[in-house]
């Protein structure tokens, strides 16, 4: 959580933790070229179809473990049984069916997640072993806004993050993911950003 404003206290009377925290929010990058204020997809990062995300968040914090799989092709068929069904949405339904059978189910193409997945496992890999830092984490939630009242293009950053873990089971089997044991996070650049530039 953050401090609450001290700027009326004499500075000798400032909390160290107090000073901390403004030492921290000084160091975030607040800029656009952050992805936790302004999402961009790239290559790290797969988009999923989570149509439960407590009971998603539920199963990782008890321990389970989840492929990663890309979605099926949709089909006349399959648009023809969702006007039948009258509207229904067989993409969550099918989702939410995979989510009890421990699948997480991606739009991506299945060659163009299996190049993204390893292209994330090397990288958070990588990461933990030249500064012993976990990356990697599931972004539950997103927050769309504007920048001011005139612009044309929505941003997009994520809500809270989810520290995750990714195991290679075998080159032809594929990655799981698991929950880290970090502790999960509000995008406190978000908080940041929004108090400084939007006065939320």
């Amino acid at each position: 959580s953050m401090a609450a404003p001290v700027a009326e206290a004499p500075a000798a009377e400032v909390a160290p933790e107090s000073r901390l925290d403004r030492w921290r929010r000084k160091l975030l990058d607040l800029t656009y070229r952050n992805r936790l204020i302004a999402f961009r997809e790239t290559r790290r990062a797969i988009p999923l179809s989570a149509p439960d995300l407590g009971a998603l968040e539920d199963a990782l914090s008890g321990g389970a473990r989840f492929e990663v799989r890309s979605l099926p092709e949709r089909g006349p068929r399959d648009d023809a049984l969702e006007q039948a069904r009258g509207g229904e949405d067989p993409v969550g339904r099918f989702s939410l069916d995979e989510l009890s059978a421990r699948r997480l189910r991606s739009p991506l193409a299945p060659a163009e997640l299996e190049r993204r997945l390893l292209e994330i496992w090397r990288h958070a890999r990588t990461a933990f072993e030249e500064s012993g830092a976990h990356v990697l984490h599931l972004a539950v939630g997103t927050l769309v806004y504007y920048e001011s009242s005139s612009s044309q293009s929505a941003r997009r950053a994520p809500i809270l993050l989810l520290p995750l873990r990714m195991e290679r089971v075998s080159v032809t089997a594929g990655f799981r993911v698991v929950l880290g044991e970090e502790e999960p996070q509000i995008n406190v650049t978000l908080l940041e950003k929004l108090r400084a530039e939007f006065p939320i």
